[in-house]
């Protein structure tokens, strides 16, 4: 029996004996606790009964009774809670219905490592492991992933602290909240029914939803610098904590890291958006400009075999015979373009695990991109002078294909995946990367979200084959 004083906002309630005397014990326990206007809302019975109390500002109580176990009853009655007041709650009590109680520190436990689990899955750490509220070795294992990602102590300890820099990574609490709103209304509600009557809720005060661009803008610049940092080193990308600057634009915040940037944007359910963010990407260009380049790109792209490249990994013949085609065309100045930028790549030599290779590529293809996104602002770079670059790099990916030099293949494949992303090139990095034996879908998934963003018509095969990428990029 639980009875609750909406003023005070004060509760008291008794288990484990029979009706009229619960009734009796929990007004005592409300009144003793404040109550002026203690009244029965829940009658329990002999299941699991818990109360919760959102976060301050926030005001208010939610109830649940009448379930199997000691799990169940505390995460609906956080969820009930969540929802209802748009903010992180906590459980008061959790009682069984002989009367005996949980400890507190085992509902804190629970409801920590709980949020903990959802938010290492929401972040696509390896192993996170189911959503019980128990911590265990698969739970310790990608607390650890987490910790070495974001830079901090690999403890793998499921401690308040961890879950700060969990909510700091996924942008802040309203990530959390949304996220546990909808696993409770799209499913677990369902699939978890409580009795009518043994369940209620009511807030006296909610917190405001506010958008995460709003959220972020508010923080003072150290604080914002070091959490948009941290969001993005969250998904595994490099950037150093602080960032180097931030700016906004509508909803949408621009990262400089020291590798480069990135655009971060929140939607209001909570789902993060991490993409590369590439010059002046935001100008609209003229209707000549753009008539322009497509022009040039047709002209060195179409009837060529580099879309081949991406689309149907390409057959030994073919690609003699297009390297054929190269010597016949290119300058000796041209063809030794090649090996100069390929001596500038320290990945490119050397016997380091294929991981700590594939991550030094696409270091170095972000480092060549910025070097030429400033050459671009220091001095016009004409369409022409594009398509020479761009070809240099089609180019020097078909003779190092060709000549048995995968890991300079790949390098060229990513630098005509940067910086033509309407041509959708990122099947053509996880089958290089894949023939070495290692990829990462995660810094593919940027390649592709980039293509699908692209207005260009011929990237529409890039984004029909996008849900693809994106679901490979979070296993």
């Amino acid at each position: 029996m639980v009875h609750y004083s909406e003023r005070e906002i004060a509760y008291g309630w008794c288990a484990g004996g029979r009706p009229s005397t619960l009734d009796s014990c929990a007004r005592n326990w409300c009144q003793k606790g404040g109550g002026t206007d203690c009244r029965a809302v829940v009658r329990c019975g002999n299941g699991w009964g818990a109360i919760a109390r959102p976060q301050a500002p926030a005001r208010g109580i939610s109830i649940v009774c009448g379930m199997s176990n000691a799990a169940a009853v505390r995460l609906y009655t956080l969820f009930q809670c969540t929802v209802a007041a748009n903010t992180l709650c906590h459980v008061d009590v959790s009682f069984r219905g002989n009367g005996k109680r949980t400890s507190q520190d085992d509902n804190r436990a629970f409801e920590r490592t709980f949020a903990i689990q959802t938010l290492l899955r929401t972040l696509s750490v390896p192993g996170a492991g189911a959503l019980d509220g128990k911590y265990g070795p698969k739970t310790k294992a990608a607390i650890v992933k987490f910790q070495a990602m974001v830079g901090l102590p690999e403890d793998g300890q499921a401690t308040d602290a961890l879950l700060g820099a969990l909510i700091e990574a996924t942008g802040g609490q309203a990530h959390l909240v949304a996220t546990m709103g909808d696993f409770f209304t799209e499913g677990w509600a369902k699939d978890h029914p409580i009795p009518a009557g043994y369940g209620y809720v009511k807030m006296v005060t909610t917190v405001p939803r506010r958008p995460f661009h709003e959220v972020i803008g508010d923080l003072p610049q150290d604080q914002r610098l070091a959490r948009l940092s941290i969001m993005v080193r969250a998904r595994d990308l490099p950037c150093a904590t602080p960032a180097v600057g931030a700016e906004r634009n509508g909803t949408v915040w621009t990262v400089r890291c020291r590798s480069r940037d990135y655009r971060i944007e929140q939607a209001d359910n909570g789902q993060t958006t991490i993409r590369y963010h590439i010059g002046d990407e935001g100008r609209t260009p003229a209707d000549s400009e753009v008539k322009a380049t497509e022009d040039l790109l047709n002209e060195l792209f179409v009837g060529t075999t580099l879309a081949s490249m991406a689309d149907d990994w390409i057959e030994e013949d073919q690609l003699k015979a297009y390297v054929e085609q190269i010597h016949a065309r290119a300058s000796a100045t041209d063809l030794a373009a090649c090996g100069e930028i390929e001596a500038r790549i320290p990945a490119l030599s050397g016997d380091a695990p294929p991981a700590v290779r594939l991550t030094g590529l696409y270091d170095a293809a972000d480092r060549e991109l910025r070097a030429y996104l400033e050459k671009q602002s220091d001095e016009a770079v004409t369409d022409r002078e594009l398509i020479a670059i761009l070809q240099r790099y089609s180019d020097c990916a078909f003779l190092a294909r060709f000549e048995k030099r995968p890991w300079a293949a790949l390098f060229n494949i990513m630098m005509l995946a940067e910086q033509v992303p309407f041509l959708g090139l990122y099947p053509s990095v996880i089958l290089s990367s894949g023939e070495l034996g290692v990829t990462d879908f995660k810094r593919v998934r940027l390649y592709a979200e980039r293509a699908k963003d692209d207005p260009n018509p011929d990237a529409d095969w890039s984004r029909k084959i996008l849900p693809l990428f994106i679901d490979l990029s979070l296993k």
